[in-house]
C-alpha cells in the first residue's frame, strides 16, 4: 500500500499556479512555463502596483508641460 504525502502548510507551492511545489532552479515558480506566464502578465500590464496615477500632462522629467520662467 502506498501512502501519499499530503501537501502541508510547510510545503511551498508555485506563486503562479498554486498547484506544484517550487523548483529550486525556478524559485519562486515551479517551472519555466509559470515564470514566463507571470512575466507576460507584467508585460501585458495585467498586474499593477498601487499608487497615485500620474496626470497625462506630466513630461518625462516630472514637470508639467508649462513653460514658466523665474525672475
Amino acid at each position: 500500500m502506498f501512502v501519499r504525502k499530503a501537501m502541508t502548510r510547510e510545503t511551498t507551492v508555485c506563486v503562479y499556479c498554486n498547484r506544484r511545489p517550487i523548483s529550486s532552479s525556478w524559485r519562486p515558480f515551479c517551472s519555466e512555463d509559470c515564470k514566463l506566464r507571470d512575466l507576460q502578465g507584467w508585460l501585458d500590464e495585467d498586474y499593477r502596483i498601487p499608487g497615485e496615477e500620474q496626470s497625462s500632462q506630466m513630461t518625462n522629467d516630472g514637470n508639467s508641460g508649462e513653460n514658466k520662467t523665474e525672475m
